[in-house]
Protein backbone atom coordinates (compact mmCIF):
# COMPACT_ATOMS: atom_id res chain seq x y z
CA UNK A 1 0.00 0.00 0.00
CA UNK A 2 1.27 3.46 -0.90
CA UNK A 3 1.66 5.68 2.17
CA UNK A 4 2.66 8.87 0.35
CA UNK A 5 0.25 11.82 0.75
CA UNK A 6 -1.92 9.97 3.32
CA UNK A 7 -2.68 11.55 6.71
CA UNK A 8 -1.67 9.13 9.46
CA UNK A 9 0.06 8.70 12.81
CA UNK A 10 3.66 8.93 11.63
CA UNK A 11 4.93 7.12 14.73
CA UNK A 12 3.13 3.95 13.61
CA UNK A 13 4.58 3.86 10.09
CA UNK A 14 6.20 0.55 9.17
CA UNK A 15 9.05 -0.04 6.75
CA UNK A 16 8.83 -2.68 4.02
CA UNK A 17 7.91 -6.20 5.07
CA UNK A 18 11.10 -8.18 5.78
CA UNK A 19 11.83 -11.22 3.57
CA UNK A 20 10.78 -13.47 6.47
CA UNK A 21 8.33 -11.02 8.00
CA UNK A 22 6.29 -13.64 9.86
CA UNK A 23 9.23 -14.43 12.12
CA UNK A 24 9.54 -11.08 13.87
CA UNK A 25 7.84 -7.69 14.12
CA UNK A 26 8.15 -5.24 11.24
CA UNK A 27 10.65 -2.43 11.49
CA UNK A 28 9.02 0.96 12.13
CA UNK A 29 10.25 4.38 11.10
CA UNK A 30 9.95 5.56 14.72
CA UNK A 31 11.95 4.34 17.70
CA UNK A 32 12.59 5.28 21.32
CA UNK A 33 15.94 6.50 22.65
CA UNK A 34 17.33 6.96 26.15
CA UNK A 35 19.69 9.89 26.60
CA UNK A 36 21.50 11.90 29.22
CA UNK A 37 20.27 15.48 29.37
CA UNK A 38 21.22 18.60 31.26
CA UNK A 39 18.81 20.89 33.06
CA UNK A 40 17.15 23.36 30.68
CA UNK A 41 15.87 26.86 31.49
CA UNK A 42 12.59 26.41 33.33
CA UNK A 43 13.75 23.11 34.91
CA UNK A 44 15.27 24.60 38.06
CA UNK A 45 14.14 21.70 40.25
CA UNK A 46 15.47 19.00 37.92
CA UNK A 47 18.77 17.19 38.55
CA UNK A 48 21.72 18.79 36.79
CA UNK A 49 22.07 15.63 34.67
CA UNK A 50 19.51 12.87 34.26
CA UNK A 51 18.20 10.21 31.88
CA UNK A 52 15.13 11.02 29.81
CA UNK A 53 13.59 9.31 26.79
CA UNK A 54 12.71 10.60 23.35
CA UNK A 55 10.53 9.32 20.54
CA UNK A 56 12.32 9.64 17.21
CA UNK A 57 10.87 9.60 13.70
CA UNK A 58 13.24 9.18 10.75
CA UNK A 59 11.54 9.24 7.37
CA UNK A 60 13.26 8.24 4.13
CA UNK A 61 12.48 11.65 2.65
CA UNK A 62 10.51 14.79 3.51
CA UNK A 63 7.26 14.65 5.49
CA UNK A 64 4.69 17.28 6.46
CA UNK A 65 3.70 17.41 10.14
CA UNK A 66 0.27 18.72 11.15
CA UNK A 67 -0.20 18.17 14.88
CA UNK A 68 1.17 16.36 17.94
CA UNK A 69 -1.07 14.57 20.42
CA UNK A 70 -0.13 13.82 24.04
CA UNK A 71 -2.10 11.23 26.03
CA UNK A 72 -1.67 9.06 29.15
CA UNK A 73 0.26 5.82 28.62
CA UNK A 74 1.83 2.98 30.58
CA UNK A 75 4.50 4.19 32.96
CA UNK A 76 7.52 2.43 34.40
CA UNK A 77 6.62 -0.98 35.80
CA UNK A 78 8.27 -1.07 39.21
CA UNK A 79 9.16 -4.52 40.47
CA UNK A 80 6.36 -5.96 42.59
CA UNK A 81 3.90 -3.15 41.86
CA UNK A 82 0.93 -2.46 39.61
CA UNK A 83 1.25 -1.27 36.01
CA UNK A 84 0.40 2.44 36.37
CA UNK A 85 -0.65 4.92 33.73
CA UNK A 86 1.66 7.93 33.67
CA UNK A 87 1.42 11.16 31.71
CA UNK A 88 3.81 13.70 30.23
CA UNK A 89 3.76 17.16 31.82
CA UNK A 90 6.60 18.69 29.79
CA UNK A 91 8.02 17.90 26.35
CA UNK A 92 10.11 19.38 23.57
CA UNK A 93 9.82 18.70 19.82
CA UNK A 94 12.85 19.18 17.56
CA UNK A 95 13.00 18.99 13.76
CA UNK A 96 15.98 18.40 11.47
CA UNK A 97 16.47 21.32 9.10
CA UNK A 98 19.52 22.43 7.13
CA UNK A 99 21.76 19.87 8.83
CA UNK A 100 20.92 20.70 12.42
CA UNK A 101 18.24 20.35 15.08
CA UNK A 102 15.82 23.20 15.69
CA UNK A 103 13.35 23.40 18.58
CA UNK A 104 9.90 23.68 16.98
CA UNK A 105 7.68 23.23 20.07
CA UNK A 106 8.57 23.57 23.73
CA UNK A 107 5.83 23.07 26.27
CA UNK A 108 6.33 23.04 30.01
CA UNK A 109 2.71 22.63 31.09
CA UNK A 110 0.77 19.82 29.44
CA UNK A 111 -2.75 19.57 30.87
CA UNK A 112 -2.88 15.79 30.67
CA UNK A 113 -5.28 13.97 32.96
CA UNK A 114 -5.89 10.27 33.48
CA UNK A 115 -9.20 10.33 31.59
CA UNK A 116 -7.71 9.05 28.34
CA UNK A 117 -8.10 12.36 26.53
CA UNK A 118 -5.49 13.49 24.00
CA UNK A 119 -4.21 17.05 24.09
CA UNK A 120 -3.25 18.41 20.66
CA UNK A 121 -0.54 20.86 19.61
CA UNK A 122 -0.54 22.44 16.15
CA UNK A 123 2.70 21.95 14.17
CA UNK A 124 1.63 24.27 11.34
CA UNK A 125 2.42 21.85 8.51
CA UNK A 126 6.18 22.07 8.97
CA UNK A 127 8.24 19.99 6.52
CA UNK A 128 11.16 17.87 7.74
CA UNK A 129 12.57 14.36 7.45
CA UNK A 130 13.43 13.73 11.11
CA UNK A 131 11.77 14.53 14.43
CA UNK A 132 12.76 14.15 18.08
CA UNK A 133 10.05 14.37 20.75
CA UNK A 134 11.65 14.56 24.19
CA UNK A 135 9.60 13.61 27.23
CA UNK A 136 11.15 15.90 29.83
CA UNK A 137 8.84 15.50 32.82
CA UNK A 138 6.12 13.08 33.89
CA UNK A 139 3.23 13.03 36.33
CA UNK A 140 4.48 10.04 38.35
CA UNK A 141 8.18 9.66 37.59
CA UNK A 142 8.70 13.42 37.52
CA UNK A 143 12.06 14.36 35.92
CA UNK A 144 12.75 10.77 34.77
CA UNK A 145 10.07 9.93 32.16
CA UNK A 146 10.21 6.22 31.39
CA UNK A 147 10.77 4.30 28.16
CA UNK A 148 7.25 2.86 28.35
CA UNK A 149 5.62 6.25 28.75
CA UNK A 150 7.49 8.00 25.94
CA UNK A 151 6.92 5.02 23.62
CA UNK A 152 3.15 5.27 24.01
CA UNK A 153 2.22 8.82 24.93
CA UNK A 154 2.69 10.65 21.61
CA UNK A 155 0.63 10.75 18.40
CA UNK A 156 2.24 12.57 15.46
CA UNK A 157 -0.18 13.24 12.63
CA UNK A 158 1.20 14.10 9.21
CA UNK A 159 1.91 12.73 5.75
CA UNK A 160 4.88 11.37 3.86
CA UNK A 161 5.92 13.41 0.84
CA UNK A 162 8.14 10.65 -0.56
CA UNK A 163 8.05 6.86 -0.79
CA UNK A 164 10.02 4.41 1.31
CA UNK A 165 13.52 3.64 0.11
CA UNK A 166 13.74 0.28 -1.69
CA UNK A 167 15.13 -2.88 -0.16
CA UNK A 168 18.83 -3.25 -0.87
CA UNK A 169 20.88 -6.05 0.66
CA UNK A 170 24.29 -6.54 -0.93
CA UNK A 171 26.76 -9.29 -0.21
CA UNK A 172 30.53 -9.16 0.06
CA UNK A 173 32.94 -10.84 -2.33
CA UNK A 174 35.21 -13.58 -0.99
CA UNK A 175 38.53 -12.61 -2.55
CA UNK A 176 40.84 -15.20 -1.03
CA UNK A 177 40.17 -17.88 1.56
CA UNK A 178 43.19 -19.79 2.87
CA UNK A 179 42.90 -21.70 6.14
CA UNK A 180 46.66 -22.07 6.55
CA UNK A 181 48.93 -21.46 8.31
CA UNK A 182 47.10 -21.76 11.64
CA UNK A 183 49.10 -21.36 14.86
CA UNK A 184 49.40 -24.25 17.28
CA UNK A 185 46.26 -24.69 19.37
CA UNK A 186 43.92 -23.21 16.73
CA UNK A 187 41.86 -25.25 14.29
CA UNK A 188 40.11 -23.66 11.30
CA UNK A 189 37.32 -24.89 9.04
CA UNK A 190 35.08 -23.42 6.36
CA UNK A 191 31.43 -24.39 5.94
CA UNK A 192 27.98 -22.93 5.20
CA UNK A 193 29.14 -19.42 4.35
CA UNK A 194 31.42 -18.94 7.33
CA UNK A 195 34.90 -19.64 8.60
CA UNK A 196 35.13 -21.07 12.12
CA UNK A 197 38.07 -21.04 14.57
CA UNK A 198 38.38 -23.23 17.66
CA UNK A 199 40.73 -23.14 20.62
CA UNK A 200 40.34 -24.52 24.12
CA UNK A 201 39.10 -21.07 25.22
CA UNK A 202 37.23 -19.79 22.18
CA UNK A 203 35.04 -20.79 19.29
CA UNK A 204 34.41 -17.89 16.92
CA UNK A 205 32.89 -17.81 13.46
CA UNK A 206 32.85 -15.07 10.81
CA UNK A 207 30.42 -14.61 7.93
CA UNK A 208 32.07 -14.55 4.52
CA UNK A 209 29.39 -12.62 2.60
CA UNK A 210 28.71 -10.05 5.32
CA UNK A 211 30.91 -8.50 8.01
CA UNK A 212 30.03 -9.97 11.39
CA UNK A 213 30.35 -12.81 13.86
CA UNK A 214 28.44 -15.98 13.01
CA UNK A 215 29.38 -17.82 16.22
CA UNK A 216 30.83 -16.93 19.61
CA UNK A 217 31.42 -19.45 22.36
CA UNK A 218 33.79 -18.94 25.30
CA UNK A 219 35.12 -21.09 28.13
CA UNK A 220 37.13 -19.22 30.74
CA UNK A 221 38.48 -22.48 32.18
CA UNK A 222 40.13 -23.49 28.91
CA UNK A 223 38.52 -26.94 28.85
CA UNK A 224 37.11 -26.59 25.35
CA UNK A 225 33.44 -26.20 26.38
CA UNK A 226 32.72 -23.65 23.65
CA UNK A 227 29.84 -25.24 21.72
CA UNK A 228 27.11 -22.90 23.05
CA UNK A 229 26.63 -19.89 20.78
CA UNK A 230 25.87 -16.79 22.87
CA UNK A 231 25.08 -14.64 19.80
CA UNK A 232 21.64 -13.44 18.74
CA UNK A 233 21.00 -15.15 15.40
CA UNK A 234 17.65 -15.16 13.61
CA UNK A 235 16.61 -16.11 10.10
CA UNK A 236 16.53 -13.04 7.87
CA UNK A 237 18.10 -10.78 10.51
CA UNK A 238 21.82 -10.02 10.93
CA UNK A 239 22.45 -8.16 14.19
CA UNK A 240 26.23 -8.36 13.77
CA UNK A 241 29.07 -6.33 12.27
CA UNK A 242 29.09 -2.84 10.77
CA UNK A 243 25.93 -0.74 11.24
CA UNK A 244 25.07 2.72 9.92
CA UNK A 245 21.81 4.69 9.91
CA UNK A 246 22.45 8.36 9.08
CA UNK A 247 20.17 11.14 10.24
CA UNK A 248 18.08 12.44 7.31
CA UNK A 249 18.31 9.05 5.55
CA UNK A 250 17.13 5.46 5.48
CA UNK A 251 19.39 2.83 7.13
CA UNK A 252 22.44 1.98 5.00
CA UNK A 253 23.74 -0.98 7.02
CA UNK A 254 21.06 -2.58 9.18
CA UNK A 255 20.09 -6.05 10.44
CA UNK A 256 17.21 -6.29 7.94
CA UNK A 257 16.10 -4.84 4.59
CA UNK A 258 19.19 -2.76 3.79
CA UNK A 259 22.90 -3.46 3.62
CA UNK A 260 24.27 -0.98 1.09
CA UNK A 261 27.83 -2.09 1.76
CA UNK A 262 30.39 -2.99 -0.88
CA UNK A 263 33.58 -4.87 -0.21
CA UNK A 264 35.47 -8.09 0.18
CA UNK A 265 36.40 -10.73 2.74
CA UNK A 266 39.83 -12.35 2.99
CA UNK A 267 41.02 -15.18 5.23
CA UNK A 268 44.67 -16.08 5.77
CA UNK A 269 45.34 -18.62 8.49
CA UNK A 270 44.15 -17.13 11.77
CA UNK A 271 43.30 -13.72 10.25
CA UNK A 272 39.97 -12.54 8.85
CA UNK A 273 39.87 -9.19 7.02
CA UNK A 274 36.89 -7.16 5.85
CA UNK A 275 37.43 -4.21 3.50
CA UNK A 276 34.15 -2.30 3.31
CA UNK A 277 32.75 0.83 1.71
CA UNK A 278 29.42 2.60 2.25
CA UNK A 279 29.46 4.98 -0.74
CA UNK A 280 26.25 6.84 0.10
CA UNK A 281 27.82 8.07 3.36
CA UNK A 282 31.45 8.37 2.27
CA UNK A 283 32.66 5.77 4.81
CA UNK A 284 35.31 3.06 4.46
CA UNK A 285 36.18 0.40 7.05
CA UNK A 286 39.19 -1.90 7.25
CA UNK A 287 38.59 -4.56 9.92
CA UNK A 288 41.26 -7.20 10.50
CA UNK A 289 40.62 -9.87 13.12
CA UNK A 290 43.41 -12.05 14.50
CA UNK A 291 42.44 -15.13 16.50
CA UNK A 292 44.74 -16.33 19.29
CA UNK A 293 44.25 -19.08 21.84
CA UNK A 294 42.67 -16.96 24.60
CA UNK A 295 41.91 -13.69 22.83
CA UNK A 296 40.81 -11.86 19.72
CA UNK A 297 42.61 -8.85 18.27
CA UNK A 298 40.86 -6.30 16.07
CA UNK A 299 42.79 -3.80 13.96
CA UNK A 300 40.09 -1.30 12.96
CA UNK A 301 40.27 1.71 10.65
CA UNK A 302 37.51 4.07 9.58
CA UNK A 303 38.18 6.54 6.75
CA UNK A 304 35.56 9.16 5.93
CA UNK A 305 35.41 11.76 3.18
CA UNK A 306 32.54 13.63 4.85
CA UNK A 307 30.96 14.28 8.23
CA UNK A 308 27.95 12.08 8.95
CA UNK A 309 25.32 12.50 11.66
CA UNK A 310 23.96 9.06 12.54
CA UNK A 311 21.31 7.44 14.72
CA UNK A 312 23.18 4.16 14.73
CA UNK A 313 26.82 3.71 13.85
CA UNK A 314 29.04 0.78 14.78
CA UNK A 315 32.44 -0.25 13.53
CA UNK A 316 31.56 -3.65 15.03
CA UNK A 317 28.17 -4.62 16.47
CA UNK A 318 27.63 -7.75 18.57
CA UNK A 319 24.08 -8.98 19.14
CA UNK A 320 23.80 -11.44 22.05
CA UNK A 321 20.94 -13.69 23.19
CA UNK A 322 20.00 -13.39 26.89
CA UNK A 323 18.16 -16.73 26.98
CA UNK A 324 21.52 -18.42 26.36
CA UNK A 325 23.41 -16.12 28.73
CA UNK A 326 22.17 -12.73 30.02
CA UNK A 327 25.41 -10.92 29.25
CA UNK A 328 26.22 -7.61 30.88
CA UNK A 329 28.97 -5.03 30.53
CA UNK A 330 30.93 -3.73 33.53
CA UNK A 331 32.71 -0.44 33.00
CA UNK A 332 32.82 3.28 33.60
CA UNK A 333 29.89 4.90 31.86
CA UNK A 334 29.98 8.18 29.96
CA UNK A 335 27.09 10.35 31.15
CA UNK A 336 26.59 12.09 27.84
CA UNK A 337 24.53 11.60 24.69
CA UNK A 338 22.69 8.32 24.22
CA UNK A 339 22.83 6.15 27.32
CA UNK A 340 24.94 2.99 27.44
CA UNK A 341 28.26 4.54 26.40
CA UNK A 342 31.37 3.34 28.22
CA UNK A 343 35.06 4.05 28.36
CA UNK A 344 37.55 1.30 27.62
CA UNK A 345 38.78 -0.94 29.21
CA UNK A 346 35.64 -2.81 30.24
CA UNK A 347 34.40 -6.33 30.95
CA UNK A 348 31.87 -8.18 28.79
CA UNK A 349 30.62 -10.97 31.03
CA UNK A 350 28.58 -13.98 29.96
CA UNK A 351 27.30 -15.79 33.09
CA UNK A 352 28.28 -19.46 33.11
CA UNK A 353 30.79 -19.04 30.28
CA UNK A 354 33.29 -16.33 31.14
CA UNK A 355 34.48 -12.77 30.72
CA UNK A 356 36.15 -10.85 27.91
CA UNK A 357 38.23 -7.86 28.92
CA UNK A 358 37.99 -5.39 26.05
CA UNK A 359 40.62 -2.66 25.83
CA UNK A 360 42.41 -0.48 23.33
CA UNK A 361 46.10 -1.24 22.81
CA UNK A 362 46.48 1.59 20.30
CA UNK A 363 44.29 4.57 19.47
CA UNK A 364 40.98 5.46 21.07
CA UNK A 365 37.45 4.12 20.87
CA UNK A 366 34.13 4.08 22.69
CA UNK A 367 31.87 1.16 23.55
CA UNK A 368 28.12 1.00 23.93
CA UNK A 369 25.86 -1.61 25.55
CA UNK A 370 22.07 -1.87 25.47
CA UNK A 371 19.20 -4.25 26.18
CA UNK A 372 16.05 -4.89 24.12
CA UNK A 373 13.98 -7.20 26.29
CA UNK A 374 11.02 -7.77 23.91
CA UNK A 375 13.47 -8.95 21.22
CA UNK A 376 15.49 -11.23 23.53
CA UNK A 377 18.55 -9.17 22.58
CA UNK A 378 21.45 -7.50 24.34
CA UNK A 379 24.00 -5.55 22.35
CA UNK A 380 27.61 -4.43 22.51
CA UNK A 381 29.17 -2.20 19.89
CA UNK A 382 32.46 -0.54 19.05
CA UNK A 383 32.42 3.14 18.10
CA UNK A 384 35.47 4.40 16.24
CA UNK A 385 36.10 8.13 15.92
CA UNK A 386 32.55 9.04 16.92
CA UNK A 387 31.32 12.02 18.95
CA UNK A 388 28.13 11.60 21.02
CA UNK A 389 25.68 14.46 20.54
CA UNK A 390 23.33 15.94 23.18
CA UNK A 391 20.23 15.01 21.15
CA UNK A 392 21.20 11.32 21.36
CA UNK A 393 22.73 10.72 17.93
CA UNK A 394 26.40 10.64 16.84
CA UNK A 395 28.73 12.70 14.68
CA UNK A 396 31.18 10.72 12.55
CA UNK A 397 33.76 13.34 11.53
CA UNK A 398 35.63 13.16 8.25
CA UNK A 399 39.19 11.85 8.50
CA UNK A 400 41.03 8.66 9.42
CA UNK A 401 40.52 6.92 12.76
CA UNK A 402 42.42 3.80 13.84
CA UNK A 403 42.50 1.58 16.89
CA UNK A 404 43.72 -1.83 17.99
CA UNK A 405 41.28 -3.53 20.35
CA UNK A 406 41.96 -6.67 22.37
CA UNK A 407 39.23 -9.09 23.53
CA UNK A 408 40.93 -11.29 26.14
CA UNK A 409 39.44 -13.94 28.39
CA UNK A 410 40.08 -13.02 32.04
CA UNK A 411 39.05 -14.16 35.50
CA UNK A 412 38.57 -11.95 38.57
CA UNK A 413 41.56 -11.47 40.86
CA UNK A 414 40.03 -11.36 44.34
CA UNK A 415 41.77 -11.22 47.71
CA UNK A 416 40.44 -14.16 49.71
CA UNK A 417 41.33 -15.41 53.16
CA UNK A 418 44.28 -17.81 53.16
CA UNK A 419 42.16 -20.60 54.65
CA UNK A 420 39.38 -20.35 52.04
CA UNK A 421 38.52 -23.93 50.92
CA UNK A 422 39.42 -24.46 47.24
CA UNK A 423 35.82 -25.25 46.15
CA UNK A 424 34.60 -22.02 47.80
CA UNK A 425 37.41 -20.01 46.20
CA UNK A 426 36.58 -21.48 42.79
CA UNK A 427 32.87 -20.67 43.20
CA UNK A 428 33.60 -17.08 44.23
CA UNK A 429 35.98 -16.63 41.32
CA UNK A 430 33.45 -18.02 38.84
CA UNK A 431 30.52 -15.96 40.13
CA UNK A 432 32.16 -12.66 41.13
CA UNK A 433 31.50 -10.85 37.84
CA UNK A 434 28.09 -12.53 37.55
CA UNK A 435 27.08 -10.75 40.77
CA UNK A 436 27.73 -7.31 39.22
CA UNK A 437 24.64 -7.31 37.00
CA UNK A 438 25.08 -3.81 35.63
CA UNK A 439 23.10 -2.20 32.82
CA UNK A 440 25.03 0.75 31.33
CA UNK A 441 21.97 1.82 29.33
CA UNK A 442 20.11 2.60 32.57
CA UNK A 443 23.19 3.34 34.72
CA UNK A 444 22.00 0.95 37.43
CA UNK A 445 22.44 -2.57 38.69
CA UNK A 446 19.66 -4.92 37.65
CA UNK A 447 18.38 -8.44 38.29
CA UNK A 448 20.48 -9.53 35.33
CA UNK A 449 21.87 -7.97 32.17
CA UNK A 450 18.50 -8.20 30.40
CA UNK A 451 16.17 -7.61 33.33
CA UNK A 452 14.61 -4.80 35.31
CA UNK A 453 15.82 -3.07 38.44
CA UNK A 454 14.85 -4.47 41.81
CA UNK A 455 15.74 -2.26 44.82
CA UNK A 456 15.41 -5.16 47.28
CA UNK A 457 18.68 -6.49 45.83
CA UNK A 458 20.60 -3.45 47.12
CA UNK A 459 21.57 -5.29 50.31
CA UNK A 460 23.30 -7.98 48.28
CA UNK A 461 25.02 -5.54 45.92
CA UNK A 462 26.28 -3.31 48.72
CA UNK A 463 27.65 -6.30 50.63
CA UNK A 464 29.46 -7.59 47.55
CA UNK A 465 30.81 -4.36 46.08
CA UNK A 466 32.23 -2.99 49.34
CA UNK A 467 34.36 -6.13 49.66
CA UNK A 468 35.35 -6.60 46.04
CA UNK A 469 37.62 -3.60 45.47
CA UNK A 470 38.61 -2.49 41.98
CA UNK A 471 37.28 -4.45 39.02
CA UNK A 472 39.15 -2.29 36.50
CA UNK A 473 42.04 0.16 36.97
CA UNK A 474 39.66 3.13 36.84
CA UNK A 475 36.56 1.51 38.39
CA UNK A 476 35.80 0.35 41.93
CA UNK A 477 32.93 -2.09 42.32
CA UNK A 478 31.20 0.41 44.64
CA UNK A 479 31.02 2.87 41.72
CA UNK A 480 28.29 0.66 40.22
CA UNK A 481 25.91 1.30 43.13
Amino acid sequence: MKMKDMMMDMLQLADHTPPMGDLFSHQRLAFTRALWTERLPGEAQAPQRRIIHSRVLQCHGPARLQRLGVRPAQGYHKCGSYQDLDWITSFRLLVWQEGQWRVHVKNGEVNAALDGQTQWFDLNGITTSAVIIEGRRAGIDNWWPSWNLVSGTFVLEGELLSDLAPRQERTLTSESISLTPAPKGITVERSAGEVRFRTRYLQVGFYLNRAGFSFLGIDESGRGNTDENILFLQAGSFAQGVMLHPVDSWPLAAPILRYEVQGATRVQGNRVTYDLEIPHAGQRYHLEWEIEEDRLMLHATRKATQDVAAWQSSAWFIGLRPTVSPTHVIGKIARTGETGLLELPLLLHAPRYGTLRIETLQGQALWRADTYRPMDLTTSELKLGELPQPEGHYLLPAGTFESVIQFKLVRPALSLAANTPPPIAAAIQKCAFTSLTYRPDTATLSNNGASMHCPICMDNWSAITTRMGKVLPHLHAVDLL
